[in-house]
């Protein structure tokens, strides 16, 4: 089943262009008939509804953690949900690293804190074009952490906008945002 797959299945992962993928299928291609999920007529929930019945629960549990593993069958790549977003996408290979979000968040400039959203965004669907389901990969950005820094001896609070909720809350609107726009 599912576990199989860790070691190595066909790759058919959702291709942004066709033409610079090749002949890969994403797993909606074909009018797969008895493929609910893939009517795009029917309401997310239906379709979400009808991919979680047609999974088997080998298949389920597989993607209950954040590297799971291909569902060869329904043409699922592997995916990993773990992609460090926090000051960039540079954690595996090239790609621009931004300061810390302490930092960033003490220029007091939402401009810039939505354009650090956009580039990250846009680094991290370059990264993901691999198709390869790696760790630092996927679409699924760890960013922003907006928990308020109130006691320094939590040691991460240079990965947060700092310790006004204000301030927190204006950087997760422009960071997130600013991925959006990608």
């Amino acid at each position: 089943p599912a576990a199989a797959c860790r070691a190595g299945c066909p790759n058919k992962m959702l291709p942004l262009s066709a033409a610079t993928i090749g002949a890969e299928t994403r797993p909606c291609d074909g009018g797969q008939p008895g493929r609910q999920w893939c009517d795009a007529s029917r309401s997310f929930e239906e379709r979400a509804a009808a991919l979680v019945r047609a999974l088997e629960p080998e298949e389920k549990a597989e993607l209950l953690v954040n590297d799971w593993a291909a569902v060869p069958r329904f043409d699922m790549p592997p995916y990993d949900w773990w992609t460090e977003g926090l000051h960039g996408v540079a954690r595996d290979g090239v790609a621009t690293s931004f300061p810390q979000v302490i930092g960033l968040a003490s220029s007091l400039n939402k401009t810039l804190w939505g354009l650090v959203g956009d580039a990250t965004a846009t680094e991290a669907r370059g990264k993901h074009n691999r198709r390869d389901g790696r760790r630092n990969h996927g679409l699924t950005l760890w960013a922003p952490n907006i928990n308020i820094n109130r006691d320094p001896r939590w040691g991460r609070g240079q990965e947060t906008p700092g310790e006004d909720p204000a301030v927190n809350r204006e950087f997760a609107v422009a960071y997130v945002n600013g991925t959006g726009k990608s």
